[in-house]
């Protein structure tokens, strides 16, 4: 085999192919040292490292990592190993790792995923229009907090004595221990409105007088009573009213809370109505 030895090689300094140096069609250019692009390479075609280290398959736009016919966008095939597959660091140690995937029983593959930061609490974050909010908290404790999870705790904003029978509204939601998150529950009309499908949890409790027969506080769904409360402690001439119930409710429902006595004492440190989507 000849060889030729040359410091540079330039192209044709005008026409068509002015500043390219080209392999004729249906040749091969091998780099069997190592090769330097000190610009931009574009890649037409195919592009193929080391059989199946790298694959970009250029006709069905996807990329394989460890495999040498990708199946999806991006395809990666970490092979019977137990090590990581995938690991984000921030830095050059596992100190400041904050994400690993792999297995942790290759026979029974069964994945792990690893989420991890000795540093800082992990953040779930929302970005759009109203702000960066941070939806879901992993604590460097282990706890894990929903910040914006629905809930409420609503109170009378003083002693009231309700006279006739209708619906029962606990207009205070501000300052501890009551709160309104995502302002689901409406203080002029007592309704929780759920924002999304799911499992929710309420709790209730009021006065009756003793000596009144018949009539009972009920918490209804979308207007109609779905349970009554129970008869929980006799103190004098009042006796406590205490519900907990959980619905499993659409988006939109509401639950409010409805009294058949003619009389009811609401004061704020024994009388709420709270709830909370479980899940």
């Amino acid at each position: 085999m000849s060889k030729i030895t040359v410091t540079t090689i330039a192209g044709a300094t005008s026409g068509s192919d002015a500043n390219k140096v080209k392999i004729e069609s249906g040749d091969t250019l091998e780099v069997v040292s190592n090769a330097t692009v000190g610009g931009t390479l574009g890649v037409t075609g195919d592009l193929t490292v080391d059989t199946n280290t790298l694959k970009v398959d250029s006709s069905n736009n996807r990329v394989g990592i460890g495999m040498a016919s990708p199946a999806y966008q991006l395809d990666l095939n970490g092979g019977a190993t137990t090590s990581d597959r995938v690991r984000l660091n921030r830095g050059t140690d596992d100190t400041n790792q904050f994400m690993t995937l792999g297995w942790d029983n290759i026979s029974a593959h069964r994945a792990n995923v690893g989420i991890a930061s000795t540093q800082t609490n992990m953040n779930f974050k929302q970005v759009g229009s109203d702000g960066n909010r941070t939806v879901m908290q992993i604590s460097s404790g282990g706890f894990v907090l929903k910040p914006l999870q629905p809930s409420f705790r609503a109170t009378p904003s003083g002693s009231v004595n309700l006279t006739s029978a209708g619906d029962i509204v606990f207009p205070d939601v501000s300052g501890n221990p009551d709160f309104n998150i995502g302002s689901h529950y409406n203080v002029g009309n007592g309704r929780f409105t759920a924002p999304v499908a799911g499992t929710y949890l309420f709790c209730f409790s009021a006065y009756k007088q003793i000596n009144q027969s018949g009539g009972d506080i009920n918490i209804q769904i979308n207007g109609t009573n779905s349970g009554e409360v129970r008869k929980f402690n006799s103190n004098g001439s009042h006796e406590t009213m205490e519900g907990t119930f959980i619905f499993k409710l659409d988006a939109s429902d509401y639950v409010s809370l409805y009294s058949e006595l003619t009389y009811l004492h609401l004061n704020p440190t024994m009388s709420h109505f709270s709830g909370y989507l479980i899940g």
